[in-house]
């Protein structure tokens, strides 16, 4: 009915015909209204809406511009900065997005160790938005160590490949897994482990998956849990070590795998979104 009223318009039938044919004119840009506010809301804040939606047990967005907390937005797990990384940097993702942190390289990181009292882990996703400044060492960008130092699961920038690596360890024993994609300094990435109740691993870069692994590790119970670096053992002790240095933005931990369609919605809701590469 309406696209017969816009024809009728079109060719001089009356008045009725002009008012339906600019009824339909409206109709057609009010859905195009629609669509663009549904884009919109994709990014920025709807990116941490996203999130929430999947249930992460933790999620930092490290938006604090001063302080020492960094606070978990499921209100768990709160963590604290160590050696005062650079808060309140603009976020990894475009406005209202917020803020990112920048770490030093050389002690700045956070830890919520908390999160190791966590007993329940089906399965797991780990989830972070980094920049790299440089790609000459190792640096982790999340950690689990046991307390005494000794490695667990860990999701870094490895060298002297230059790719991202996922990596577990339990006794002597470790699994690994490695990104296809060389990083590059000054380059922002996506980046998610995930790892389901039948024990299937799987490492993503930027939406896609890098590499498919077998894993029956799960986090660790009253450990370490650190956000860019990690710890090595010392005669007993847990001393930090592969310090991350760059931007790092919105870390979310779940007790669940992400299903590759959640991962890449995820993606793509930050790439439109995101300023800059």
């Amino acid at each position: 009915m309406g696209i017969r009223s816009a024809r009728s318009a079109r060719s001089g039938r009356g008045s009725h015909g002009v008012g339906r044919g600019l009824t339909v004119v409206g109709l057609v840009l009010l859905i195009a209204y629609g669509v663009s506010l549904q884009a919109a809301s994709a990014g920025g804040r709807g990116y941490s809406h996203r999130v929430m939606r999947n249930d992460p047990v933790a999620y930092w967005r490290l938006n604090e511009t001063s302080g020492t907390i960094a606070h978990d937005a499921t209100g768990n797990y709160n963590g604290n900065y160590v050696q005062s990384p650079v808060e309140g940097q603009p976020g990894l993702l475009a406005a209202p997005s917020g803020h990112s942190v920048w770490f030093d390289g050389v002690g700045g990181r956070i830890t919520a160790n908390s999160l190791t009292q966590r007993t329940s882990w089906p399965g797991y996703t780990l989830e972070a938005w980094v920049r790299i400044d440089q790609t000459v060492k190792e640096e982790h960008i999340i950690a689990f160590n046991r307390r005494g130092g000794s490695n667990g699961i860990a999701l870094f920038h490895d060298q002297p490949t230059g790719e991202f690596k996922f990596r577990d360890c339990e006794g002597s024993g470790c699994t690994q897994a490695y990104s296809t994609t060389t990083a590059q300094a000054g380059h922002t990435y996506y980046l998610v482990v995930t790892v389901n109740r039948q024990n299937q691993g799987r490492l993503f870069i930027n939406g896609e998956r890098q590499a498919i692994f077998s894993s029956a590790i799960r986090p660790l119970s009253d450990g370490l849990f650190t956000i860019g670096a990690e710890y090595d053992s010392q005669g007993g002790s847990a001393i930090p070590t592969s310090f991350f240095k760059g931007n790092i933005d919105e870390i979310a931990i779940y007790d669940h795998a992400l299903r590759h369609m959640k991962v890449r919605a995820h993606y793509r809701a930050g790439l439109r979104s995101r300023s800059g590469s």
